[in-house]
């Protein structure tokens, strides 16, 4: 059975969150009221987080913890989760210039064990992270029985697909490109900055599969880690009022880039306006990441 955790933030406006992200370890509010709350409507949720298989939920307001369920230290395998950690390595990349989200698969080398063709080269790294590769071969760690578009039928940038071969290719470019491996960077430039209690290199594995060069890259991640990473974006990308990830690239990240007319049919749980695999909700809606895991923010006003 695949182990679910949540993380939820709570910020009644982006610009307080700034100085807002916690210390060495998580303080909590005595009262649910004292962040604004309500105890009666809270046992509510927490009876309805009982009847499901989620292991773990999180609840954090202006950087501290309202509420946490479960076990949220454990380290739980992430999956459609990841490509939001990797997203966030991209974008410091991108600004340290080792990275160009407008070259091409051509230019960049990258093919798989079914040759691309010349039209699929065409495919800009900026694509993929908008999973619109346009590119529909087998990848490792999708779900079997999937059904992907017909191979040639949308051409590069067109049409969103939640697609595995995207983000595996997306890490094999982030290693071929900066030369580092993943979950090293991972641990160095964001793990380590933002004080993640529970993260270890060794949660992170590259997992190949026969049908593809391009392995998947799945972390273990704790939901009280997952919280600092969703307070980083609330915080628009500083720690400790440093910058760590660009907010302009925290902008893109959340930005909606695709209508549900030039899409696939999403998993259900996934929330479909698709940005580089980051998004955002307002105070009526949430963002639900396919796979089990999800982080969600809420604003309120």
């Amino acid at each position: 059975m695949l182990e679910k955790l949540s993380v939820v933030f709570i910020s009644l406006s982006c610009a307080l969150a700034h100085a807002q992200n916690p210390g060495g370890t998580w303080l909590k509010y005595q009262t649910p009221e004292d962040a604004g709350f309500s105890t009666v409507k809270l046992e509510r949720a927490k009876a309805f987080y009982n009847s499901t298989p989620a292991k773990a939920v999180m609840i954090v307001s202006h950087g501290s913890v309202v509420a946490a369920w479960g076990d949220v230290e454990r380290r739980y395998k992430c999956h459609s989760m990841r490509k939001s950690l990797l997203n966030s390595l991209f974008g410091i990349y991108v600004q340290r210039g080792m990275i160009d989200i407008n070259q091409n698969l051509g230019v960049l080398g990258i093919n798989d064990k079914i040759e691309l063709t010349e039209t699929e080269k065409t495919a800009k790294v900026s694509d993929l992270l908008k999973t619109r590769s346009g590119v529909y071969l087998p990848a490792a760690l999708e779900e079997k029985n999937t059904s992907r578009p017909k191979r040639g039928s949308h051409p590069p940038g067109t049409f969103q697909y939640y697609n595995n071969w995207d983000f595996n290719v997306l890490g094999s470019i982030f290693v071929k490109a900066t030369k580092q491996d993943i979950f090293e960077a991972f641990k160095r430039d964001i793990a380590d900055p933002l004080g993640m209690q529970d993260f270890r290199i060794m949660d992170g594995a590259c997992e190949y599969e026969e049908n593809s060069i391009h392995p998947g890259y799945p972390f273990k991640m704790s939901a009280r880690d997952l919280a600092r990473f969703g307070q980083l974006y609330l915080q628009n990308g500083r720690w400790n009022n440093k910058p760590i990830i660009d907010e302009k690239w925290i902008a893109a990240t959340s930005t909606p880039y695709t209508s549900a007319t030039n899409m696939a049919t999403a998993p259900p749980a996934m929330d479909t306006s698709g940005g580089y695999r980051i998004d955002r909700a307002n105070r009526e809606g949430t963002l639900r990441s396919a796979g089990g895991n999800n982080i969600s923010e809420y604003f309120r006003t």
